[in-house]
C-alpha cells in the first residue's frame, strides 16, 4: 500500500482543516485505489516536502489545495525523477472570485494562466460541482474532462452524519430560529439575508409566531457584521457569535433554518458552499437562492424539503412576496420530521461512488499517470 500526504505552502487554516477532514471521509475511496492515508492526515510544509522528495519515502501521492503548490510538487518530482501523483483540490473559481473582489482583469488573467498550468501538472483535479467541471472544460479545452472528478462538499464517510446521531427530533415551537453562517464577503449577500429575514419575521408575526436570528461569523468579520446589523434596524437584535470551523455544529444547536443566499454570478454557479454541509449535518433546513452549482448535482435536497429554494431575480424584484411564500413553506416543512434518510442514502462515500463512478475514474487516473 502506497502512502499519501496533504501539502500546502500556505497557512490557510480554514481550507486545510476542511480538506484534512474531507480526505479522512474519503479514506475508503482512496484505499480502493491502492493508497493509504494517515488517520490524522498531517500537513506537510515546504521543508518536509523537500525531505520527502530528496530521500527515499513511501509517499507517492500528494493532495494540494492551491494551484501554485500543484506546479511546485510536479516540478520537484521531475527534478528528482520520482514518480509522484498530485491530486489538486479546486474549491470554486479563484480567478472569478479575485475579479469580484478587485475588479482587475490582469489579476484574473494571471490566475487563469496558473490554473491552466496546474491542470496540466496534476494527475486528478477534484472539483465540487458539475458546473465547475463544465467551466474548466469551456475555458481550457475538452482534455480537462479526463482529469476531473466531481466530489461535492456534501459527501461523508459515515453511514449516518455524526451530528445526526445525536440530534433528537424536535417539534417547531412558537419561535422559529434562523441562522446565518459565513463571512460578510460581497458574494455572501449578507445585506440581502438581513432584509429577507426581516420580511420573513414580519410575515411570521402576522401568523402569531416569533423568530430569532443567530449570526455566526469569523472573529475578523464580527465588527463589520455588527455595523451592518445596526443599519438594518431589526425589531429584535440578532444573536452574534464567532467561532472556529470546529465550533459551528455547536453554534447551530436549536436552529430550524439556515440562510444560503447567492446571486447568479459564475462564482456561485460553480460553488458547493461548506455552510450547506454544516447546516445539513446539524439537522438544519436551508433557505437558498441563486444558481448554486451543487444543487444541480443533488436535486434530492430540494425535492425532500431539505433546501427551500427561491429565485434571485424574485428576491431583487419583490422581497415581500418571496418572504410571504417562504413563510408558508417554512411552517409546512418544519412541521415534518427532518429527512435524515436522504442524507444517509445519497451522500455517503459509497453511495456517491456507486452513483457517479468517481471511484473508477480515480483508479484510472492514478494508474495512468
Amino acid at each position: 500500500m502506497q502512502r499519501a500526504k496533504l501539502f500546502s505552502s500556505r497557512n490557510d487554516l480554514l481550507d486545510l482543516t476542511f480538506v484534512s477532514k474531507s480526505l479522512h471521509d474519503f479514506h475508503r475511496l482512496f484505499a480502493e485505489t491502492g493508497f493509504d492515508m494517515d488517520e490524522s492526515m498531517p500537513l506537510l510544509g515546504c521543508k518536509k516536502l523537500f525531505q520527502h522528495l530528496w530521500h527515499q519515502s513511501p509517499v507517492t501521492l500528494f493532495f494540494v489545495v492551491f494551484w501554485s503548490d500543484c506546479i511546485l510538487v510536479r516540478l520537484l518530482s521531475l527534478l528528482r525523477l520520482r514518480r509522484l501523483r498530485v491530486v489538486l483540490w479546486i474549491q470554486g473559481s479563484l480567478p472569478d472570485e479575485s475579479f469580484m473582489r478587485h475588479r482587475s482583469r490582469l489579476r484574473r488573467t494571471i490566475l487563469m494562466a496558473g490554473e491552466f498550468v496546474s491542470l496540466l501538472s496534476c494527475t486528478v483535479a477534484m472539483v465540487v460541482s458539475s458546473e465547475e467541471a463544465d467551466l474548466l472544460c469551456t475555458r481550457y479545452g475538452s482534455w480537462v474532462r479526463s482529469r476531473v472528478v466531481v466530489l461535492p462538499n456534501l459527501v461523508w464517510a459515515d453511514a449516518l452524519p455524526k451530528d445526526a446521531a445525536q440530534a433528537a427530533a424536535k417539534a417547531l415551537g412558537q419561535r422559529v430560529t434562523f441562522a446565518y453562517v459565513g463571512s460578510v464577503g460581497v458574494w455572501q449577500n449578507f445585506d440581502v439575508m438581513l432584509a429577507l429575514y426581516a420580511a420573513i419575521d414580519a410575515a411570521l408575526r402576522q401568523r402569531g409566531r416569533q423568530s430569532t436570528l443567530r449570526v455566526v461569523v469569523p472573529a475578523s468579520h464580527r465588527g463589520l457584521a455588527e455595523r451592518i446589523v445596526q443599519q438594518h434596524g431589526l425589531p429584535e437584535r440578532p444573536e452574534l457569535l464567532s467561532c472556529q470551523p470546529a465550533g459551528i455544529a455547536a453554534a447551530l444547536v436549536g436552529v430550524d433554518l439556515g440562510f444560503l443566499l447567492r446571486d447568479d454570478s459564475i462564482v456561485n454557479q460553480v460553488a458547493s458552499p461548506l455552510k450547506l454541509r454544516d447546516y445539513l449535518r446539524a439537522g438544519v433546513r436551508v433557505v437558498a437562492s441563486g444558481k448554486i452549482g451543487v444543487l444541480r448535482d443533488v436535486p434530492e435536497l430540494e425535492s425532500s424539503g431539505l433546501v427551500l429554494r427561491v429565485s434571485w431575480a424574485d428576491l431583487e424584484s419583490n422581497l415581500a412576496l418571496v418572504a410571504e411564500r417562504l413563510c408558508t413553506e417554512i411552517l409546512r416543512r418544519c412541521a415534518e420530521p427532518f429527512p435524515w434518510e436522504v442524507l444517509t442514502e445519497s451522500f455517503t462515500c459509497e453511495a456517491w461512488m456507486s452513483a457517479t463512478g468517481v471511484g473508477d475514474a480515480l483508479r484510472r487516473r492514478l494508474a495512468a499517470d
